[in-house]
């Protein structure tokens, strides 16, 4: 029943990883449009990649701590090759 929970959990964490990072695309997507449509400011490209990696890293270090606890919990019989 623990594994379970566990398993849930897992799976809710990477749904609001991918969610988070669906709504980061998004909201990069309508900045660079909202930059364009605006043809006095000028589109500094370095700046709006700083700020779409530090809003990545985070989900990332998310990605690869839910992974490492997942293969943790891992049943191996689905995985043998027969």
């Amino acid at each position: 029943m623990l594994e379970f929970f566990i398993n849930l959990l897992i799976f809710i964490l990477i749904f609001f990883f991918f969610v988070f990072i669906f709504s980061i695309i998004l909201y990069f997507i309508f900045k660079i449009f909202c930059k364009l449509k605006n043809k006095t400011k000028t589109i500094n490209f370095k700046t709006i990649f700083k700020k779409f990696t530090l809003f990545l890293l985070p989900a990332y270090l998310l990605l690869f701590l839910v992974g490492g606890c997942s293969y943790k919990y891992m049943d191996p019989q689905y995985y043998e090759f027969k």
